[in-house]
């Protein structure tokens, strides 16, 4: 789905001026259309829903109430808005902006830009969107799906018949998740938008996936890099992304036909690492036991016993207006150190000790009487990665 504030940030609309309907920017763009004289004696019968028409209104340079006329014909149609070109207008009547925004229906006055270069720019966008889209699901089934090389191979082809064979993949998720997620996709809309034709024909390809951008580098054998990191970072300036605004992380070297699926996964997980850490740049490589945690937490089968633990916790601190899953969770992250964790909640140590004593008995029907800190360490980890969502 395209969003009409989402074309707006295309260069082709950067003279437009937004006279009413600032709440109707998200109305979803489907098509472009120029509205003539032609359209007016039809009744406006060509356009539909989700239509961004643009007209000069040259049919109304004797009348200006034709416009709004036009307006009250289209607005039940639910268009996605009305761009009028200052040619023979360069101020809109008053009934009109005021009807444009009772409605919540932008309405927009522009200078300087042929028609035609808009409908080629947003016709081009909807190309791109739906090829994100596509690409998009080609990764969803090679993470979820795709098991057969043959197949895995197949879809690596499709989503770009130019890899060479051998593959790193990077994942790039900016670190202020407080943007909203269709901001961070018209970010990136707007980035492959100016890179997307001279990008085609490279060893690369720059997907969309979640909340992020999936960079998928290959290279034949006498190529791959010496400084992987360095080559990612050095990638991204190139397509006017600051490395230090993004969590990066990066997969081990594999081939590209055959491991594609892997490659992948293994970005994601660096990843979830880097923004588990704090860290800028991860690769798959140092992640230790992280490595094995992370493929549970993709597990299913493991959320039930996960989930029991972290219920029974909360639940007595609900109760009891209790502090132990906070507590047992920094205690993890304090490797087990009382006096830290003491210092981190201006307790003393006798209070997280009794604490911990009460979450052992608590815990016993999950974890039983051995490994407690062993077991809490992977609950809680477990826990944490889950929520580190793409």
């Amino acid at each position: 789905m395209l969003q009409l504030k989402e074309v707006l940030q295309s260069p082709a609309f950067q003279n437009f001026q937004l006279l009413a309907g600032e709440e109707g920017l998200e109305r979803e763009v489907r098509s472009v259309s120029i509205l003539e004289y032609e359209a007016v004696i039809d009744n406006f019968a060509d356009f539909s829903a989700d239509t961004l028409i643009l007209t000069s209104l040259f049919y109304a340079r004797e009348n200006p109430g034709m416009l709004l006329e036009a307006l009250k014909a289209l607005e039940p149609r639910r268009i996605a808005g009305f761009a009028v070109k200052a040619v023979f207008f360069q101020e809109l009547p008053a009934e009109a902006i005021a009807f444009a925004r009772q409605h919540g229906l932008p309405l927009f006055l522009f200078h300087d830009t042929y028609m035609e270069d808009i409908v080629v720019n947003v016709n081009d966008l909807l190309k791109i969107k739906q090829n994100y889209l596509l690409l998009e699901e080609k990764v969803e089934f090679l993470l979820q799906r795709a098991k057969q090389p043959s197949v895995i191979s197949d879809t690596a082809h499709e989503i770009n018949p130019f890899f060479a064979p051998f593959l790193l993949a990077a994942y790039i998720l900016p670190r202020d998740m407080k943007t909203s997620l269709r901001d961070v996709h018209a970010f990136f809309e707007r980035l492959f938008y100016k890179k997307y034709h001279q990008l085609q024909q490279e060893p690369y390809a720059y997907i969309k996936y979640g909340s992020g951008i999936l960079l998928l580098a290959s290279f034949h054998k006498n190529e791959v890099p010496e400084d992987v990191s360095g080559f990612f970072r050095q990638r991204l300036r190139r397509l006017d992304i600051l490395p230090k605004d993004f969590f990066i992380g990066i997969s081990t070297l594999h081939r590209t036909f055959s491991r594609l699926d892997t490659a992948v996964r293994e970005s994601l997980h660096a990843n979830r690492f880097a923004r588990f850490s704090g860290q800028p740049l991860v690769r798959y490589e140092e992640l230790g036991m992280d490595s094995f945690l992370l493929l549970l937490a993709e597990n299913k089968d493991m959320d039930l016993p996960n989930q029991r633990a972290v219920a029974i916790l909360q639940e007595y601190d609900d109760k009891y207006t209790s502090n132990l899953l906070e507590t047992m969770s920094i205690y993890v992250q304090e490797h087990g150190e009382i006096s830290a964790v003491a210092g981190r909640l201006f307790q003393h140590p006798n209070t997280i000790r009794y604490r911990l004593k009460k979450a052992r008995e608590l815990l016993v029907p999950v974890f039983g009487k051995r490994d407690f800190y062993e077991q809490l360490f992977i609950t809680l980890r477990l826990q944490l990665y889950k929520k580190l969502t793409f």
